[in-house]
């Protein structure tokens, strides 16, 4: 599979590349580079989204580094959708707005820990 990864924690990258070893992954840890692996490098299988970005915790979702830009714009652009989207966040409210955009996605806000 094909695994694109939003994210600003070094550690759940690192958790998420011994998760998925034998996938593909581009791992990324901003919403503008995010959307770019999204136009120039797709189709992709699954896209794990992150709300809070930039090492802040609860972001209000209007700001323009967060995950929700990210989802507003595939919401924008469904042809260059993911087959799977997964919010991650810790953040339930972003999360919830990301959610409402992308009404196909899945909430798992723990799918990073190790296990």
């Amino acid at each position: 599979m094909k695994l694109l990864i939003l994210d600003d924690d070094e550690t759940r990258h690192k958790l998420f590349t011994q998760k998925y070893m034998n996938h593909e992954r581009t791992h990324v840890r901003t919403a503008k580079v995010c959307i770019k692996e999204l136009q120039e490098n797709g189709p992709w299988d699954y896209v794990f989204l992150d709300h809070d970005l930039g090492g802040r915790q609860w972001v209000d979702s209007n700001e323009e580094e967060t995950g929700y830009q990210v989802a507003l714009w595939l919401s924008e652009n469904e042809e260059l959708q993911p087959r799977k989207i997964i919010i991650h966040s810790f953040n339930p409210i972003g999360a919830g707005k990301m959610k409402q955009l992308l009404p196909s996605s899945h909430y798992a806000p723990g799918i990073w820990k190790d296990r």
